[in-house]
């Protein structure tokens, strides 16, 4: 899996090219302070801050974010499954940290 570069992958992913995959609890953390410093917000919230809860916890090291960027008319960062992600030919980076 290709790793998360900011430079090369952040206008991919917040036009939702890209799905980005954190591994551990704290690398999930790490990527919505970022996020949440951009100031995006859960799809199904948009008035609720990132930095409460990244669900990280549901799917553990298989969960990916990605974010819609209003071309459902549900703007935001929502999650999934990698697996899932990958059956359906979807772009999968990991973040390692910025």
């Amino acid at each position: 899996m290709e790793k998360f570069d900011l430079v090369k992958h952040w206008e991919d992913f917040m036009n939702d090219r890209l799905v980005v995959n954190c591994r551990t609890q704290e690398l999930a953390d790490e990527f919505f302070v970022f996020c949440d410093s951009k100031n995006l917000k859960w799809q199904a919230d948009n008035e609720g801050l990132l930095v409460q809860g990244n669900l990280f916890h549901r799917l553990k090291e298989e969960t990916c974010y990605a974010y819609d960027n209003g071309t459902n008319k549900c703007k935001g960062i929502h999650y999934g499954d990698v697996k899932w992600y990958q059956d359906k030919n979807i772009k999968v980076v990991e973040f390692q940290g910025l």
